[in-house]
């Protein structure tokens, strides 16, 4: 796995993190109504058995502005995203 591709996937990247500064629980996930001792995505993860799927970067790419994130965000927020076994 590349590291590119490890950064993607984790919390610090991720629209959704956020620092609770709760001493037992000073990790959280907005997405998911979750906190943790640990990074919500390495939870995730392990219960799952697969990355995150409700990971949104919070950075821009190359190539797209910031109106464009902001409306691919409001879409992104109409459609649920669950992790589903098969």
């Amino acid at each position: 796995m590349s590291f590119e591709k490890f950064e993607d996937s984790t919390c610090h990247s991720c629209n959704h993190f956020f620092i609770t500064h709760e001493k037992d629980f000073p990790y959280g996930c907005r997405a998911i109504d979750f906190k943790s001792v640990r990074l919500p995505s390495i939870d995730v993860e392990e219960a799952d058995g697969q990355r995150c799927l409700a990971h949104e970067s919070k950075f821009v790419k190359s190539g797209e502005s910031s109106i464009n994130k902001g409306a691919a965000k409001r879409r992104s927020d109409q459609r649920s995203k669950i992790n589903i076994e098969v």
